[in-house]
């Protein structure tokens, strides 16, 4: 998929709710993100395939002037269905 075919793929499933976000992850490393900031960038962001990780994308997104965020995410295929599933957010 090209990276305008995946954003689109990504905002269907985000918007029906198939998403999952790692807190765990997230909060251990300090990073100040919030679930709606993680949906816009999805929703609205510029995605593009990670250079280093095969199946991974990066989301990148404005929140505010001053605040811009990255969301790393992979989809992954479970018994229900294709899923988003956040890895990682944070400002970048």
């Amino acid at each position: 998929m090209n990276p305008d075919q995946i954003k689109q793929y990504v905002r269907m499933l985000v918007l029906d709710g198939k998403y999952s976000i790692e807190w765990q992850h997230i909060k251990q490393r300090g990073h100040h993100v919030e679930e709606y900031e993680i949906k816009t960038v999805l929703l609205h962001g510029r995605h593009v395939p990670d250079r280093d990780h095969p199946n991974r994308y990066n989301a990148f997104g404005t929140i505010t002037p001053n605040k811009k965020i990255l969301v790393v995410y992979t989809l992954v295929e479970r018994p229900d269905g294709m899923i988003v599933v956040v890895i990682t957010a944070f400002e970048d």
